[in-house]
């Protein structure tokens, strides 16, 4: 190879793998090789290079049938020894080699995601085949875990075929959460799909479909799907029938708990701070739009606190977790349920682009700067202060100068740190 091209490295010695550039173009050699199982996880093989492997040999190493297929750049001929474009055709997931397949058991999760990027079929005994690799799954390292993942959310266009592919064969099974979901039921006018788990597999497929409808990518599409699966993780612990009628009171705070263990799950928990928000308060563009016809319509405040209480998180995410919350269920008769929702999530977005708050949070009231000019010392209580000035400004309409008087007053009298927010909003 290397008195062909120049500038080869190898990227991956441990397992034959040489990286060079051809006319500006990045290209990774995969050499014919023989794999050993030694040791646990991933990387725990033993590698023989051998460029005199015969290529069904140096095929069968590999995972899916679907990923075992050559083509001979100089002829155009397609080498498939195992029958893989017939997989294809045909959309299923199967081994190369079952014998070897459970060596690594990364080919679980790599078969979660790619059932879901492809919308696959996976027929029962490769399902069994799988459930007992699922016990292994903690040798691997937690990148290895997210990575998988983050293939599923952010490529998937039916990430719940993945999903219950996931649930199907134990990999749930250290997030039991997911096995609660699916034995929560959900009241037949609201949620004519069945349970929260199927409930919670429709948004996550919807969510897909709006992500790719406006164009996100990257962390922004992660965070919404993400809100999608979580958005109802406080069901199985709130559910109650009354009165014949299947209830989840207060689901959406008590949601809120759950969303640091799913992520973990994920291996994503750096995205607890955004995604938290998104589960706390998917149901306010209704209850919002709700008091319009209420003795007490909400005022620019309540759109503005809104903001506030969803950063770092956005009103206008806020509204494609709850779009896809709607619209990940059903099938309604007449679509009257999903149009009252569409209308109330149209009415918010109008209201937060004309108060300019879709997209982040207002700017504080007050400064710490007001604080030092007042002549108060700086310390933990101004977190608090600017708190209950926002409070005060966005749920009872008080104008900067009263407040600035307010905190004055106060001032001048001995406030402790911790009674500062009850000494201003009382």
């Amino acid at each position: 190879i290397e008195s062909h091209f120049v500038n080869v490295q190898e990227v991956g010695a441990a397992f034959g793998v040489l990286h060079t550039t051809v006319d500006d173009v990045e290209v990774d050699i995969s050499l014919p090789r023989r794999d050993s199982k030694v040791g646990p996880g991933h990387k725990g093989f033993a590698v023989d290079v051998d460029p005199f492997l015969s290529l069904r040999e140096a095929l069968r190493r590999r995972d899916f049938t679907i990923n075992a297929l050559l083509k001979d750049v100089l002829s155009g001929e397609v080498i498939d020894p195992f029958g893989g474009r017939d997989d294809l055709r045909a959309r299923v997931l199967r081994p190369v080699d079952a014998a070897t397949f459970v060596e690594d058991p990364l080919r679980v999760l790599r078969a979660v995601q790619l059932v879901a990027r492809f919308r696959l079929s996976v027929a029962n005994d490769v399902k069994t085949l799988l459930a007992s690799m699922v016990g292994a799954l903690n040798e691997l390292s937690r990148d290895r875990h997210r990575d998988e993942w983050r293939k599923l959310f952010l490529k998937a266009s039916a990430p719940s075929l993945g999903l219950e592919l996931a649930r199907e064969t134990g990999v749930f099974s250290t997030l039991p959460i997911v096995g609660a979901m699916k034995e929560t039921p959900q009241d037949k006018e609201w949620h004519p799909e069945g349970d929260v788990w199927m409930h919670t597999r429709m948004v996550c497929d919807a969510a897909a479909e709006i992500c790719v409808r406006e164009r996100l990518e990257g962390t922004t599409r992660l965070v919404v799907m993400l809100g999608a699966f979580c958005h109802d993780l406080g069901k199985p612990e709130t559910t109650q029938t009354i009165d014949g009628r299947v209830r989840s009171a207060q689901h959406s705070s008590v949601g809120v708990r759950h969303v640091r263990e799913a992520l973990a799950f994920f291996g994503m928990e750096a995205l607890r701070d955004v995604v938290e928000p998104l589960v706390a308060y998917h149901q306010e563009s209704y209850a919002l739009h709700h008091q319009l016809v209420s003795d007490s319509p909400p005022g620019d405040g309540a759109i503005r606190s809104l903001a506030r209480r969803v950063h770092p998180s956005t009103i206008d995410q806020l509204l494609l977790v709850a779009e896809a919350d709607s619209t990940g269920r059903g099938p309604f008769p007449d679509g009257t349920v999903l149009r009252n929702d569409e209308v109330a999530r149209d009415w918010l977005r109008d209201r937060a682009h004309e108060l300019d708050v879709r997209a982040g949070r207002p700017p504080d009231v007050i400064r710490g700067n007001d604080l030092l000019a007042l002549g108060l010392k700086p310390g933990p209580h101004f977190g608090v202060i600017v708190r209950a000035a926002n409070r005060l400004h966005d749920e009872e309409s008080a104008p900067r100068a009263a407040i600035l008087d307010r905190i004055k007053r106060a001032a001048g009298t001995t406030v402790q740190d911790g009674d500062w927010e009850r000494v201003l909003t009382s």
